[in-house]
């Protein structure tokens, strides 16, 4: 799960394991009426369960190994970097197998609204392929034929002197027509360049963090700080979850799965060695299962 892309079909059938866990406690088993697996996986201010999916387990795992990709210190991200990568430090456009790498490039489309740097001396920084001065690279903005990519390799220390920033006239006036002002950006030569996860107040990439990112929240609920309170026994908040989703049995609900109807009640007598003593029976018209329960344990204590 954290190094390669998990396919729909083996996700799917995980979390129906841990559905049918949460509510019978048997991975094996489903039951009639639950809270969809959509409400169980929500947050619990949200009004679920906060029993995270697999599959969002996996997109964080994923944007985790993509982050330690980039960082390029671990040797196993180099030698990846020289197999799927051009002489001019792009990616390659056709297929080589790797399960690997497809789980990378998925965790490089999650993680590329959130990753920005802070500027060093420039030498991990790709000029045109990196988000170093707006939201998205500046390849993305100019239109070129593929082929003419690999002639653009400039790392920005090319433009970083010992006194600052130093652009040619004609990158200077792309820069400034793409509305990046570089009076305005900072470097540090004497420092090296930091990788940046915005949505962090610190800057560090965490599994928690890349969690509440990825979620698209919704609305919180005003009744989750009190079903979930430490004063509440779990039993209680489990029935208040159930009654503020419009899952307990009411009648119409009961009704629509034949009870009441006809019952009736079996009871077997045995000592303390288990061995059967006698039997009873009988027919007790037209109930609900709850009464015919009661009416069994009455009738066995008579």
């Amino acid at each position: 799960m954290a190094s390669y892309n998990w396919p729909c079909s083996l996700i799917k059938e995980g979390d129906n394991i841990l559905l049918n866990y949460i509510w019978i406690e048997d991975s094996k088993k489903g039951k009639g009426v639950t809270l969809k697996w959509e409400k169980v996986r929500k947050p619990i201010n949200e009004g679920g369960l906060g029993v995270r999916s697999l599959g969002e387990v996996n997109n964080v795992m994923l944007c985790k190994l993509h982050w330690v990709f980039k960082q390029r210190s671990e040797d196993w991200a180099l030698f990846l970097k020289s197999k799927f990568s051009t002489k001019s430090e792009g990616t390659i456009c056709y297929h080589k197998p790797s399960t690997i790498w497809s789980g990378i490039k998925i965790g490089a489309a999650l993680t590329k609204p959130s990753i920005c740097w802070l500027i060093g001396d420039g030498k991990k920084i790709d000029f045109w392929r990196e988000t170093w001065a707006i939201e998205i690279t500046l390849m993305e903005y100019i239109e070129l034929p593929v082929h003419m990519w690999k002639l653009y390799t400039a790392k920005l220390n090319n433009f970083i002197k010992t006194q600052g920033w130093q652009f040619p006239n004609d990158i200077r006036l792309l820069l400034r027509a793409l509305g990046i002002h570089v009076q305005q950006l900072q470097c540090n030569p004497n420092n090296q360049d930091t990788m940046i996860w915005k949505p962090d107040l610190r800057g560090a990439f965490s599994r928690k963090n890349a969690f509440k990112t990825l979620h698209k929240g919704e609305d919180t609920t005003w009744w989750w700080k009190y079903v979930w309170n430490n004063a509440i026994h779990p039993r209680q908040g489990g029935f208040a979850l159930r009654l503020l989703n419009h899952l307990l049995p009411m009648d119409d609900t009961i009704m629509k799965k034949g009870n009441p109807g006809n019952v009736g009640i079996g009871i077997i007598y045995k000592d303390n060695k288990g061995d059967v003593m006698g039997t009873y029976g009988k027919a007790t018209g037209h109930a609900t299962n709850y009464i015919a329960e009661i009416t069994t344990i009455i009738s066995g204590v008579q």
